[in-house]
């Protein structure tokens, strides 16, 4: 079969542009972004069950960012490939205490309106420093290269979070989430799309 220079030419583009948009394709989902199916309640009531999010790996992690992370690398027990999403409240160098219900860093009392009262007083009184036997830890500070992540949820059945099992490696974020399709409020959306600061 003879493939004149004209029919070649036609198929070496379109070939290119097909092989350049599947390579386009994969390096997004491989360095900008991927999706996650959230599961539990943990994070309730911002994030449902089943809720799906989209996570930007190249995102700044700030205080009060959704992330996911690498439950494998960084919770005792965990499954395979299997990813927990949990809310920054430490940057690497803050100080952080809960009292009252009120979280202050470095501090300063830290806005918790995207919990409810009964959310936040089940967060109890700690010091990082008090938490350090259980977490392995005796800093007073947020170590250099680490988090401190919250449940949004912080009640004793669905907060599993650093007071429980330490600091988030940063090497262990897979990144900032954000809600894609989602049946709540605006509000709620708002909650875990904008409060990072």
């Amino acid at each position: 079969m003879v493939i004149d220079m004209k029919t070649f030419s036609y198929l070496w583009r379109w070939g290119g542009a097909v092989v350049f948009a599947f390579l386009m394709v994969f390096l997004t989902f491989t360095y900008v972004l991927q999706f996650e199916s959230f599961q539990g309640a943990g994070m309730a009531p911002n994030l449902k069950n089943r809720d799906t999010l989209v996570v930007w790996r190249m995102a700044k992690v700030k205080r009060l960012s959704v992330i996911a992370l690498d439950a494998q690398s960084e919770v005792p027990g965990s499954k395979a490939h299997s990813t927990f999403v949990k809310r920054v409240i430490g940057v690497p160098g803050d100080r952080i205490i809960s009292r009252n219900g009120q979280i202050y860093v470095n501090g300063k009392q830290l806005d918790q309106s995207f919990l409810s009262g009964d959310q936040r007083n089940q967060t109890g009184n700690w010091t990082l420093k008090s938490l350090g036997k259980q977490i392995g830890s005796s800093s007073a500070v947020v170590p250099k290269g680490k988090y401190f992540v919250l449940s949004d949820d912080r009640s004793t059945s669905h907060a599993e979070d650093s007071r429980d099992w330490g600091y988030v490696s940063a090497k262990n974020v897979v990144g900032v989430a954000k809600l894609v399709f989602w049946d709540g409020t605006n509000e709620q959306r708002q909650r875990i799309n904008q409060l990072a600061n």
